[in-house]
């Protein structure tokens, strides 16, 4: 196993044992501990899940196991191309990916049904389909998993991510130039806002977290050009031209800019404004939660063997990831 397969299962197995007693203790019912993973596109945050998920459904730890993507909850062609409408300047909504192109009530149902007992219909989606603009894929091909389970695991390129408050994400903009890229303040703003969505609705379900950071923030357009050339050559289907894959991570960047440095320099569960979120902090408030010390484990992606490693807890407040 490379580093952050080693440090990422043993990050989870020992939140899973602790999150077992505490809940235990408070005599609450049982529950999936439900793990956020976040990395850039192509930054191998699908292998680590994948990899992780097999160790843990063999022995000796023979878990009850599920991990999908935020990818697999992308509004239906449909639904996108009417975003797409509703926003027709806004470059962030031209095509799936950024924060509002999800179905989000699919995926808290989703995620409520995991601890339920019964079958769990798992989403899929199939980015090759109309030409690489995607949709999702009939339910019937949808995957089936047997409730309740013991771990969730849910990654996303974009989970941790925090909106800003007005004041910062005018300074943000400003100091990143952002309007010589073609994208005005209205466009940044009406990204901000769709992410409060996910902070409410979405982040208070992770339990713990592990974030896949970057070296350079340029390697996502040679990872998601080589996840795209994996795709048609093993799958035998279309996809996005080169030109179209550098495009489509332009998209991306100012998203990158503005809110990565943040989850880079305190981790998810830090207070990085001046209200402090019931899931945040030291001591999270949101009821029903695993209430130990929400560790925040933060590894560097750089496709290496052994790619170097910075873990963060919650009361470092300080950057002490390798630049």
């Amino acid at each position: 196993m490379v580093l952050s397969t080693q440090e990422s299962l043993s990050h989870i197995l020992h939140h899973y044992f602790k999150y077992k007693e505490d809940r235990e203790r408070r005599q609450l019912p049982s529950r999936p501990m439900v793990v956020g993973l976040s990395g850039c596109q192509g930054s191998g945050k699908t292998t680590l899940s994948d990899t992780v998920v097999h160790l843990l459904k063999e022995s000796p730890y023979q878990l009850n196991v599920v991990n999908f993507s935020m990818d697999d909850v992308y509004l239906t062609r449909i639904e996108q191309v009417k975003l797409t409408q509703k926003y027709p300047t806004n470059p962030f909504y031209q095509h799936r990916g950024q924060a509002g192109s999800h179905d989000l009530d699919l995926l808290q149902h989703t995620l409520d049904a995991l601890t339920e007992k019964g079958t769990v219909a798992i989403p899929a989606y199939d980015k090759s389909m109309h030409e690489g603009q995607g949709d999702r894929v009939d339910r019937e091909e949808w995957r089936r998993v047997r409730a309740p389970v013991d771990i969730v695991l849910l990654e996303g390129w974009m989970l941790g991510f925090k909106p800003l408050e007005e004041d910062g994400l005018v300074e943000t903009y400003h100091e990143l130039n952002l309007v010589y890229k073609g994208v005005t303040l209205e466009d940044v703003r009406v990204m901000n806002g769709r992410l409060r969505e996910y902070e409410d609705r979405i982040y208070p379900y992770f339990d713990i977290f592990i974030h896949l950071s970057p070296l350079q923030l340029q390697q996502v357009y040679e990872w998601r050009l080589q996840q795209e050339h994996h795709m048609k050559s093993t799958r035998g289907v279309g996809g996005l031209s080169d030109e179209r894959v550098r495009t489509f991570v332009d998209s991306y960047m100012p998203a990158y800019q503005l809110y990565l440095p943040s989850l880079d320099k305190v981790g998810f569960y830090s207070q990085c404004r001046n209200t402090l979120k019931p899931y945040e902090g030291l001591n999270r408030m949101d009821r029903g939660q695993y209430t130990d010390t929400p560790y925040s484990i933060q590894t560097l992606s750089t496709h290496s063997p052994s790619p170097p490693l910075s873990l963060q807890t919650p009361s470092q407040s300080s950057n002490n990831t390798p630049q």
